[in-house]
């Protein structure tokens, strides 16, 4: 019986050899002998842009327009990920880094991601890439390589474009984890915004864009390929962008097809501000690699400064600084005089990135509701250097607090809450599980800053279908006198589901926060049996006295990962679990632990 391939979080990735061999007729002596060995899996996959109606509803304003979601082996599959760029500024250095590979696409798997968009800006990846892909359930949505640009027609390099197309969809095609094929990274949405000074001839360009994606490229696609779809644009309506002549009036019409997404202006811890999409296959927020990622570049004091010409070369998003800077600002207290201002700055940067992430993420997963919102794949997964960027991934394979973040926001189950306008809480089940959660219970309890006792708790009976994300309930626990002294945590306790992380409040910025306490942390080591890969894991014990946002937890000159960090502690004791492929023990990894957490 054949065993289907599945993504990662929904089964496991069967493999099976394919040997195929060509032999010439004629004598033993002179027969020529060629051969082919791949891995290969079964499994069905549709890119599904039907009627929305058919799902939302007609008397809806979500109901409008044509769904856009992923359906494998007949599941429809919200997906969850990143988008990957170049391992290695010198492309030909990652067909043979495979150590790196493996280390990024893990930590892709291990925080429940199923797909990773392969960016038209960067390069077709190694074979060893996809094999990984395959072996790990990781899907990808292949860009091309055309980005950012209008590309010239002329004969020579339609020739050049063609051979280039076959050879790669070719290579490609027999790997399950290849998902959808995609044309180019915006350049439908830059030929109708007009980001190249191109509205003057207007018709030149698009039918140059016509005769390049949809005349060249698509029919080399579907013949080779035509077990897959093949969209004309990232982002782009999908099949509306098509039948509107390629270039739709407005790409990122929300019924339709997937968007691009990025607000560097309005506070990005608040749900509210995201658009409604069908899919998000590109949003993100930047942050600074952490010291010790940044010595490996530069080892002069004196670069670590904002203003410093060092920073200034290493930042390649305009006014990147002074946004990350608003940014930290909404939300918490950083002061240009302190003595330690940079240190804070990276700390603080990755903060913001990792809660505005998880905030857009969150909004995604719970717009599965009421919008058939179907993918988050966010900006982006590693990186090409030591420098400011949108990564969750340091260059060298340090996981910043966005990645640790991920594990919690993509988890399979997930109690989900919303602050909204009316400074209610709309409180959503998101459940990836092919099983219905069914008599689970959502406890709510409401903290002061300085206590680990709550003052106020409630349950609350909730249910979820398969596959699913369902608003349960809303609250009003506002009754409390001062919003600045409380937060809410919020927990799930149901059959059948092992572990769904912990989930937050804040109803008002951390920095106006009152109550918080400079805590006293006590930590210990102990050497555990816990599988960790071909490594060593180790259990580090922490004591506190009080309520402790965001502590992060550094190993320093120790290679390895905990299983958490950035975290908010609520209890007197915590256990964090750290990873390692280094000979060390309990005392070594203990000594060379330090950590921050956030005060006021």
């Amino acid at each position: 019986m054949i065993r289907e391939w599945w993504p990662n979080g929904y089964g496991s990735q069967h493999l099976y050899n394919l040997l195929v061999y060509f032999t010439t007729h004629g004598d033993r002596s002179d027969r020529e002998i060629s051969h082919k060995h791949v891995k290969i899996g079964f499994r069905t996959i549709e890119l599904v842009e039907q009627k929305a109606s058919l799902i939302l509803g007609n008397d809806t304003l979500a109901g409008q327009g044509l769904t856009f979601y992923f359906k494998v082996n007949g599941h429809p599959l919200f997906m969850k990920g990143s988008n990957w760029i170049p391992s290695n500024v010198l492309p030909e250095i990652n067909e043979n880094d495979k150590i790196r590979i493996d280390n990024l696409l893990t930590a892709a798997r291990d925080t429940h991601m199923a797909m990773l968009r392969v960016w038209g800006g960067g390069v077709y990846e190694s074979d060893y890439f996809y094999r990984r892909c395959d072996e790990l359930g990781i899907l990808i949505w292949q860009d091309f390589m055309f980005a950012c640009a209008m590309y010239p027609v002329d004969l020579e390099f339609l020739d050049n474009v063609r051979a280039e197309i076959q050879h790669n969809v070719l290579r490609l095609q027999h790997h399950p984890s290849i998902a959808v094929w995609a044309g180019n990274n915006e350049n439908e949405v830059a030929l109708r915004g007009n980001w190249y000074s191109t509205q003057a001839q207007f018709e030149k360009y698009k039918a140059e864009y016509i005769r390049l994606y949809v005349d060249n490229i698509k029919p080399i696609v579907e013949s080779i390929d035509p077990t897959r779809r093949y969209l004309i644009s990232s982002p782009s309506n999908g099949r509306k962008s098509e039948e509107d002549g390629y270039i739709a009036k407005n790409p990122y019409d929300p019924h339709f097809g997937d968007t691009h997404y990025y607000n560097y202006l309005a506070d990005n811890w608040n749900l509210n501000i995201y658009p409604q999409t069908r899919f998000a296959s590109e949003y993100g927020f930047q942050s600074l690699p952490s010291l010790k990622t940044m010595k490996t570049a530069t080892n002069k004091t004196s670069d670590y400064r904002i203003d410093s010409d060092y920073s200034k070369h290493r930042q390649h998003s305009p006014n990147g600084y002074s946004f990350i800077e608003s940014q930290i600002n909404r939300h918490l207290k950083l002061n240009k005089d302190d003595p330690k201002y940079f240190e804070k700055f990276v700390y603080y940067s990755q903060i913001s990135q990792a809660m505005s992430i998880k905030a857009e993420t969150e909004f995604y997963r719970q717009s599965q509701a009421d919008w058939y919102t179907m993918g988050a794949l966010y900006w982006q997964l590693n990186d090409v250097w030591q420098a400011p960027s949108w990564s969750g991934i340091e260059y060298g394979g340090k996981w910043k607090m966005l990645h640790y973040f991920a594990k919690s926001f993509f988890a399979p189950v997930l109690v989900s809450p919303r602050l909204t306008l009316t400074e209610n809480v709309d409180v959503y089940l998101i459940n990836d599980r092919i099983v219905a959660i069914i008599n689970a219970n959502i406890t709510v309890e409401m903290f002061k800053w300085n206590s680990f006792t709550p003052i106020k708790s409630q349950s609350y009976l909730a249910n979820a279908k398969p596959l699913s994300s369902e608003k349960q309930f809303t609250i009003d626990l506002w009754d409390a006198d001062k919003k600045d002294e409380i937060f809410l945590r919020f927990a799930l306790q149901a059959d059948g589901v092992i572990s769904s992380p912990q989930n937050y409040i804040f109803p008002v910025p951390l920095k106006n926060a009152k109550g918080l306490r400079t805590p006293n942390i006590k930590l210990d080591v102990s050497e555990t049996t816990t599988v960790c890969g071909n490594g060593t894991s180790f259990t580090v014990n922490l004591n506190v006295d009080t309520i402790v946002p965001f502590l992060w937890l550094e190993a320093n000159s120790i290679d390895g990962h905990f299983h958490d960090n950035g975290f908010i502690i609520t209890e007197p004791k915590t256990k964090v679990h750290f990873c390692t492929k280094e000979k060390i023990n309990a005392q070594q990894l203990k000594r060379g632990i330090t950590y921050k957490y956030y005060e006021n």
